[in-house]
């Protein structure tokens, strides 16, 4: 039995007050106690959970909306005894969970792998946190792997869906939630092919997850018989995407697909309208999906394609009580960062339910490892313990959107796979 086994890093001398002194960073978040009884939260001690999320930097826009969905989580089992859609769990009914006031403590790690490693030291070895969850994208994930492993505490990680975290790696502690990036931008070189282009220039920010993501679009492109004319990474901290189209131009390509996150998808697009550049399909990664990419570009955004873990039409259990909760909460409609913290924080909520106890490491790890379930995000199931993939999403699956105009307004139009579609794919882009 793992009981709260804490194994000790290079870090764990380091206290709160060196740590706010050497980097600055600060608590954000902190309880949703006040959503519940008062007698309740002074008669039981609150269930600490601790997580890292970018609430700054370059990923701040989707790690805000990943907060807001571990947020509304926190609220409704403090408020309801259960997650929606989870009300027939066992252990649920209780306001919190097992009949403790659940208090999130999230820091910011301003993007940054490297600070996030020093937050996830400060959580399990300074503030001794009774649980964590994981923090945005897949370069900060990958970075605290290490960290939570030697820890031994049961993660579940929303958005992190580069395969390269969990691949061969026989990880213990940790599991992925969000559909893994081999499956990024589903259909599109199938599209291309039937539309009879044949040359593909492959962009990509020059980090962990969009590097996943352009080796499975790279192989699947092979596969289907498409010629990569361009195939490159750019860096990280670019901020003028003129010269790399340029050169996706100058190549001969039809297709343009890549990117990184949101500020890539607005940067490329940008460049594309204003070299006048006029691909047949023009298809991004993260950025698309988001509601801040259309008020951004506007009509620029229009016929790009990209691609979505979840829409807020599923029909997931408890996945449109969430939407109402969501637009209640914050207004507006959530889009799939918010869903996937919500659906990574059910993981645990069902696994801790299912162990019937917070203190049994091991017993909590295994069920998270075996369970076979839906949360409002997604399907949920991954590799075996005993697998050298151990914690990879296997049953976890993606949409293909384009933004096109209905009735005067942008919206994201599901175009792929035809049994989820809502739409006719527009080619070529326009």
């Amino acid at each position: 039995m793992c009981s709260r086994k804490y194994v000790p890093s290079n870090d764990t001398g380091l206290t709160r007050r060196n740590f706010i002194k050497t980097t600055g960073v600060v608590a954000i978040g902190t309880a949703i106690a006040g959503h519940i009884p008062t007698i309740f939260a002074q008669q039981k001690k609150p269930l600490r959970i601790g997580a890292s999320i970018s609430l700054t930097g370059k990923y701040a826009r989707s790690g805000e909306e990943q907060h807001k969905g571990y947020m509304l989580w926190a609220k409704h089992v403090n408020e309801l005894g259960h997650s929606y859609g989870k009300a027939d769990l066992p252990n649920s009914g209780e306001p919190g969970l097992l009949g403790r006031p659940v208090e999130l403590i999230v820091l910011d790690d301003r993007s940054d792998p490297t600070t996030g490693v020093r937050l996830y030291n400060e959580l399990i070895h300074s503030r001794q946190v009774d649980l964590l969850l994981g923090p945005y994208s897949s370069a900060v994930t990958n970075a605290v792997a290490p960290i939570i492993e030697n820890a031994q505490i049961p993660t579940p990680n929303p958005m992190a869906s580069s395969t390269a975290i969990w691949e061969g790696r026989n990880l213990q502690w940790q599991v992925q939630v969000q559909p893994p990036g081999s499956r990024r931008l589903p259909g599109l070189t199938q599209v291309a092919m039937e539309h009879g282009d044949e040359k593909i220039a492959i962009i990509y920010e020059d980090s962990e997850f969009p590097r996943n993501a352009a080796k499975a679009l790279r192989a699947r492109a092979k596969e289907d018989g498409l010629q990569i004319v361009l195939d490159t990474a750019y860096p990280v901290k670019i901020t003028d995407w003129t010269p790399i189209v340029q050169q996706v131009m100058n190549s001969g390509a039809t297709v343009l697909a890549g990117g990184g996150y949101l500020p890539d998808a607005i940067g490329i697009t940008r460049a594309t309208r204003s070299l006048g550049y006029q691909p047949n399909i023009l298809s991004l990664l993260v950025g698309v999906a988001l509601p801040d990419y259309r008020d951004t570009l506007g009509k620029a955004a229009l016929t790009v394609t990209g691609d979505a873990d979840w829409t807020p039409n599923v029909n997931y259990p408890g996945a449109q009580k969430y939407v109402e909760a969501y637009r209640s909460e914050y207004g507006g409609v959530p889009e799939y960062h918010s869903a996937g913290g919500y659906g990574a924080a059910q993981i645990l909520e069902e696994a801790v339910r299912r162990a019937g106890t917070v203190d049994d490491f091991e017993k909590i790890r295994d069920i998270m490892f075996e369970l076979k379930t839906t949360t409002v995000f997604n399907l949920y199931e991954v590799a075996p313990l005993d697998s050298p993939d151990s914690g990879l999403q296997l049953a976890a699956n993606r949409v293909m959107l384009q933004v096109q105009e209905a009735d005067g307004k942008l919206e994201n139009a599901v175009v792929y796979p035809d049994e989820a579609a809502n739409a006719q794919w527009i080619y070529p882009f326009q």
